[in-house]
């Protein structure tokens, strides 16, 4: 397969780079990467104070993407889109938080084909330039979510009669319209090939709602809008897609057997899991997952 490229214009460096908190910059924190400041420190010694479990949410849900990936790969899926994909690494991994989506993907599927999306230009500026790969980098496409017109071309660089698995990983929490999740989530549902799969992670206020209120107020006060969902509403953008795995909504620990925090409480984990795939997909994954 061929990719088509889509052209991709320098990004001006962004106002309060380095005195406003930035998401991927405190994802980046949370999972011993290089890449964030001191405002960024600041702010998750606030998140910490008020939901201690913070941190340990984040490493629970990157490593429940790393091991659906990996699941998918196994099932036979080869083409990945990754919206909202974050900075890639800047060493070389020493963990398994710490290895990039696209080489998870490629330890189990080496031909398979992986798109990256970002908003953020720092993070563009890394992708591009990212090096810590055995296989080099993935394409990478700088586009905002919320324009789902932008959506079209980037589906349109995969093979239309293939499955592709969309990578939707804590990042609808940073869109807090609505309006806009359940736009970007329709054109999903009606672009996307038979067989395909939305996997979605998502912060709940469900878990424990007093902490998260307080995460919620803690990102406000640093400029940063962060909107919880319940596991109803999440449910709901998956529209008739069938869930995979698990029937509703589960802590993102607890969806795979093999995950390595497996012991956490649901509360610890703070973010929500589920997998869907198209009406009538012939994909089954078992309500038990199997292990890697």
């Amino acid at each position: 397969m061929t990719l088509s490229f889509l052209p991709q214009p320098a990004a001006p460096v962004p106002d309060g780079l380095f005195t406003q908190a930035n998401s991927a910059r405190l994802t980046d924190f949370c999972l011993g990467g290089g890449e964030n400041y001191a405002v960024d420190r600041t702010l998750a010694a606030e998140l910490s104070q008020v939901a201690p479990y913070w941190r340990l949410a984040v490493l629970s849900s990157r490593l429940h993407a790393l091991l659906t990936v990996g699941l998918l790969a196994r099932h036979g899926i080869r083409q990945y889109l990754d919206l909202g994909c974050g900075f890639p690494p800047t060493r070389r991994p020493q963990s398994l938080s710490e290895q990039p989506v696209y080489e998870r993907v490629r330890c189990h599927r080496p031909e398979a084909v992986v798109v990256t999306v970002d908003s953020d230009p720092v993070v563009a500026a890394h992708a591009r330039a990212a090096v810590f790969t055995p296989r080099g980098a993935p394409p990478f496409v700088a586009a905002d979510l919320r324009d789902v017109a932008a959506l079209e071309p980037v589906l349109n660089m995969f093979d239309q009669d293939r499955p592709i698995a969309v990578l939707l990983h804590d990042v609808l929490a940073w869109i807090p319209e609505d309006q806009a999740v359940h736009d970007l989530m329709r054109a999903l549902r009606c672009q996307l090939p038979p067989g395909s799969v939305l996997s979605l992670t998502h912060a709940t206020a469900d878990l424990h709602i007093q902490s998260t209120r307080a995460a919620a107020a803690a990102y406000r006060s640093a400029q940063l809008t962060w909107r919880p969902r319940s596991g109803a509403a999440l449910t709901e953008l998956l529209g008739d897609w069938t869930l995979l795995g698990h029937r509703r909504p589960v802590p993102t620990a607890l969806w795979h057997p093999a995950h390595p925090l497996g012991i956490l409480a649901p509360w610890q984990c703070g973010v929500y899991a589920l997998l869907a795939t198209t009406p009538r997909s012939p994909l089954r994954i078992l309500d038990r997952p199997e292990r890697p």
